[in-house]
């Protein structure tokens, strides 16, 4: 506590942030140059050349499996040495007809005839409706194949191309270096563990919540059957990159009632990971309303929920995902439904010491500073509220002086800060700064002097 009886400048720190931590978007992929379409019968392959020629643009080959099946080759400008060590995952591009189709097949070659072994086949959801679906190859290959089989009732599917990236951390996250996306969310996978014996548990359209919709009108909905059976619900959100030590996430979340239901939230657990290795323990959504890092919005029935991880000692480098899991134990197994609305990576929140001032001051400047300005050009936004979350801006900017303090008494402000080019979406969680204004010592002063 800091007590200010003469001219008062409130400075608001930043942790440090080192110059070259800020990590901007590169294009670090391979793209499949050429292919074929060996093995299609009784199906056709229309337009095969866009899935290899185009990759930047929205073209696509379409496989249609009519009476039999449609194959198209992908193969890259050279061959690419992988192993059960470093193995290397490939990725393609198609329509969401892909996910969950039992007729599609994805295979990995070392020639255009020699088949490799694959594993661990993933469904990377994207906010466009578009899927990354991706196949770890651990054998030196060249090319990839994407087959379809069926019928002509068969939903057919478009392929846009196939790339792999040139980072270890690329074998779990197709992007692996930092854009300037204000932190949304590019892509997301479901996964579903239990057992649900009467009334369905899943999660429903899960892309709702990185649709970039800051209306919040639609959500990925975990919807929990009426009766399970140790089932759980994991939703993950990948980001392009690992961000900043320091970095949180934002998430909107709700369940259709402005009552906290502590019940269904003690279930709810959120944790960050940077590539598969966890960065930090698992944090219930309880404990982080109770530290203050979340609430109701105002006027809602949504809450606002800033998650900040912990990372292990000695860690450098920040979080690229995001895992939201729902234990749908017996306890809460009444067909409860929890949604997700929006998810953002957010800056690291700001910190700052409390601040006791005499009333006869006349204005009192509020600054905030941050060690980030340096690294971003003076860009950072800065945004002083009275509420703790949701209310209207008081003051944009470093420096924020308040009116109206004309006796004693104990006011809180709140502060956030955004990237630059992001001033509606990703602000940081909100630090708390309490101003107690305070009657002016005994005028002259007492001499304190033994």
């Amino acid at each position: 506590m800091q007590i200010i009886c003469s001219y008062l400048m409130i400075v608001l720190l930043i942790t440090t942030i080192k110059p070259g931590s800020l990590r901007a978007q590169t294009t670090d992929f391979t793209y499949a140059t050429s292919g074929n379409t060996n093995g299609t019968t009784g199906a056709t392959v229309t337009n095969p050349q866009n899935a290899y020629t185009s990759p930047f643009d929205d073209d696509y080959a379409v496989l249609k499996p009519s009476l039999g099946t449609a194959s198209l080759q992908l193969i890259f400008p050279a061959s690419i040495t992988a192993t059960s060590v470093n193995p290397v995952t490939v990725y393609l591009k198609t329509s969401e007809n892909a996910v969950n189709n039992l007729g599609l097949s994805v295979k990995a070659y070392k020639t255009l005839t020699d088949e490799v072994s694959v594993s661990n086949l993933s469904n990377y959801l994207l906010p466009d409706g578009n899927v990354f679906l991706s196949i770890e190859i651990s054998e030196t290959f060249n090319a990839v194949k994407i087959s379809l089989s069926g019928t002509s009732l068969t939903p057919e599917v478009k392929v846009y191309s196939a790339f792999y990236g040139k980072y270890p951390a690329n074998v779990s996250n197709p992007y692996t270096t930092l854009a300037t996306d204000c932190g949304l969310p590019y892509a997301t996978t479901i996964k579903a563990v239990g057992v649900s014996l009467l009334g369905g548990t899943n999660i429903d359209n899960p892309t709702h919540a990185i649709d970039n919709d800051l209306s919040a009108t639609t959500s990925s909905t975990y919807k929990v059957g009426t009766i399970g059976l140790a089932a759980t619900l994991i939703q993950t959100f990948y980001f392009k990159g690992n961000g900043n030590m320091g970095d949180g996430a934002k998430l909107i979340i709700g369940y259709g009632s402005a009552i906290l239901n502590t019940t269904l939230l003690s279930q709810i657990n959120i944790r960050a990971y940077n590539g598969n290795s966890p960065f930090g323990d698992p944090v219930n959504i309880n404990n982080l309303i109770t530290l203050g890092l979340g609430g109701l919005l105002p006027n809602s029935t949504k809450l606002e929920i800033n998650f900040i991880p912990t990372p292990a000692a000695g860690a450098t480098i920040g979080f690229d995902r995001i895992d939201v899991t729902l234990n749908a134990a017996v306890a809460i197994s009444t067909g409860a439904v929890f949604s997700i609305y929006d998810v953002r990576r957010i800056p690291e929140i700001p910190i700052a010491q409390d601040i006791s001032a005499c009333e006869n001051l006349g204005s009192i400047n509020l600054t905030a500073l941050s060690n980030q300005d340096a690294i971003l050009g003076n860009g950072l936004i800065y945004k002083w509220y009275e509420e703790p979350l949701g209310g209207s801006v008081n003051a944009i900017g470093k420096a924020f002086t308040p009116t109206g303090l004309t006796a004693p008494i104990t006011k809180n402000f709140y502060v956030d800060i955004t990237k630059p080019n992001c001033t509606t979406t990703s602000p940081s969680a909100r630090r708390k700064v309490t101003l107690n204004l305070l009657k002016p010592p005994i005028s002259p002063p007492l001499n304190l002097s033994p």
